[in-house]
């Protein structure tokens, strides 16, 4: 039974939730991670003060936590997923050519590993699975892509955990 006067407020919530009372269908309570990885031309300070900018225009959910963090941070963090700390040191960012350099131009951009690039964008999401946080922090990713840098290429790669345990690549089909 809820206590219906409490019903909106998150810190009764989160007590509950913290407890264990509260929790999805199944019983337990669930939280939507993924992750940006993402290279701007930016400092960290720059980008925490552009975020909430950011989450206006991608119009994110108030219960959606984003952090930014240097990727040599997360990695070298002992309580990083160490399949999450694989990935990032096994895989690539592609870099996106914006729309003025998809004609003739030919713009020299290069492949980077992740581990190269220079900031992680991490967000939770309570009550939600990994692709629907996925989803939210590619809008916020965009809108960071515009605000530091729509005139060059933009390396930026999306990742959440799949269900078989996995982190992968996250498109929006």
């Amino acid at each position: 039974m809820v206590n219906e006067s409490k019903k909106g407020d998150q810190r009764y919530w989160k007590k509950w939730r913290d407890s264990g009372a509260v929790g999805n269908i199944n019983g337990r309570y669930i939280e939507g991670k993924a992750y940006a990885i993402i290279g701007l031309e930016a400092s960290k300070e720059q980008i925490e003060e552009e975020l909430p900018r950011a989450r206006m225009a991608a119009e994110t959910p108030s219960e959606l936590e984003i952090s930014v963090r240097e990727v040599s941070d997360l990695m070298n963090d002992k309580s990083t997923d160490p399949k999450l700390v694989r990935c990032i040191g096994q895989n690539f960012v592609y870099p996106i050519k914006p729309g003025k350099y998809l004609g003739p131009i030919q713009v020299k951009t290069e492949i980077k590993p992740m581990s190269k690039v220079n900031y992680v964008l991490e967000a939770k999401y309570p009550n939600a699975d990994n692709g629907q946080a996925a989803s939210e922090i590619t809008d916020v990713t965009n809108y960071l892509y515009y605000a530091f840098g729509n005139d060059k290429p933009f390396c930026a790669e999306i990742t959440a955990k799949a269900p078989n345990g996995q982190y992968l690549a996250w498109t929006n089909d």
